[in-house]
């Protein structure tokens, strides 16, 4: 019974000593390694922390285009496929499009950007939706009175030749840069 005892008691330190070891293993992972940024509103608050810094972190892979630099970006807001645009000095932009096949799904995909949006800007932000002036379809903008960037959502028709469809574009730049 004493070896069937003292067989139990080695057993457990062993298991409890593997356990605190890869715990603290896991806590210094953590602190080496910058968390990941998943949520919505994380991803927003990144992206006009990044907005002054031409959005260098949130740029992955460099695409080629001779008007404009483009790079695939890290963070996807609206769809799949955001990227981030440098039209010379001091323009850089972050745009976001997802093609929806009729005007009610893009009317939910637009809807959601601005709650989402909406929900995740501190009170110092301006919301201002209105419909498109040259077309039908809807533009949302944010705006802050202490920054000139813009957060706008546009909802637009997009006829083809042989279908219409509808396009919502998400935008995080400059407020004076044309939208």
């Amino acid at each position: 019974m004493n070896n069937y005892y003292k067989a139990c008691v080695l057993l457990s330190l062993s298991s409890l000593a593997s356990c605190v070891a890869q715990n603290q293993s896991q806590n210094y992972a953590q602190q080496i390694t910058p968390p990941k940024v998943t949520q919505p509103c994380e991803k927003i608050d990144a992206l006009i922390k990044e907005y002054d810094n031409s959005f260098e972190r949130i740029k992955l892979k460099s695409l080629n285009n001779r008007i404009s630099k483009i790079w695939q970006a890290k963070y996807h807001l609206v769809g799949n496929s955001c990227q981030v645009w440098a039209w010379g000095t001091n323009s850089t932009t972050y745009a976001c499009s997802l093609t929806a096949p009729n005007k009610e799904t893009a009317q939910n995909y637009f809807d959601k950007a601005k709650n989402v949006t909406q929900g995740c800007l501190a009170d110092s932000w301006s919301m201002n939706e209105q419909a498109r002036k040259n077309n039908d379809g809807m533009k949302v903008e944010f705006t802050n009175k202490d920054s000139d960037i813009a957060i706008a959502a546009h909802m637009v028709p997009t006829a083809g030749l042989f279908k219409s469809e509808w396009t919502v574009y998400y935008y995080v730049g400059s407020d004076r840069h044309p939208k």
